[in-house]
């Protein structure tokens, strides 16, 4: 079972967007990495109202999210900033569905976290 810090660290990360780094979106070279995306992570970030929302961390984080996540998981993703209470029941249920999607939810959040982090 994954740890209940993940959790808390995925919404800091996520929901926090914090950062001052300015970098705009662009379309990288096939077989490269791009740490700037947009999308609908990107959008619900952006309109997340918080305070420390930053275009730039908003669009790292979409980046992350085209690395590691289906765009099924993403549009299921965007409530999570309205409603972070609901990432905590798929964490909690049993159903195999949303075990996957943790699984890849963790996945995405540390990816994210090493991508974005100073963002």
């Amino acid at each position: 079972m994954l740890k209940p810090a993940i959790f808390v660290l995925t919404l800091g990360l996520l929901v926090g967007c914090g950062g001052s780094a300015s970098r705009e979106a662009t379309v990288s070279p096939p077989g490269t990495v791009s740490r700037s995306a947009n999308g609908p992570i990107a959008t619900a970030c952006s309109q997340s109202q918080r305070s420390g929302a930053s275009a730039p961390l908003c669009r790292c984080i979409q980046a992350a999210a085209n690395m590691t996540l289906t765009q099924d998981d993403q549009m299921r993703s965007v409530r999570f900033f309205n409603e972070p209470e609901l990432l905590q029941a798929i964490k909690a249920s049993d159903s195999a569905r949303n075990e996957e999607f943790w699984k890849r939810w963790a996945a995405f959040s540390a990816q994210a976290e090493g991508m974005c982090t100073g963002a």
